[in-house]
């Protein structure tokens, strides 16, 4: 059955594709996208802001495992957990990420 595909596709003629150019890009990652704020609140809690990590937090799907793990390695991506650990972020720390409240792990 492939060998007939395949054999049917060589007598095809040949197709020119069409050059497509954007005259300009469909999207550009605005330069602060990936900055993020760390503030700690008055009960000792840390509150991280930032457009691309409360959006990620707002459609990570909390209920998954998996999705758990994808919102961890992006915090560690984008540096947040490093900056955390720097400001003193302990195990069982309360970390605010936009709205969700996290409590912080290993």
């Amino acid at each position: 059955l492939v060998q007939k595909v395949f054999q049917l596709i060589s007598i095809l003629p040949e197709q020119e594709v069409p050059e497509v150019i954007a005259e300009k890009p469909l999207y550009e990652m605005p330069e602060d996208a990936d900055l993020f704020k760390i503030t700690r609140g008055d009960d000792g809690s840390y509150h991280v802001t930032g457009r691309r990590i409360e959006r990620a937090a707002a459609m990570t799907y909390w209920d998954y495992e998996e999705a758990v793990m994808r919102f961890q390695n992006l915090l560690e991506a984008l540096g947040v957990s490093d900056s955390l650990e720097k400001a003193g972020v302990k195990v069982g720390d309360t970390v605010f990420i936009g709205e969700f409240e996290l409590e912080w792990s290993e």
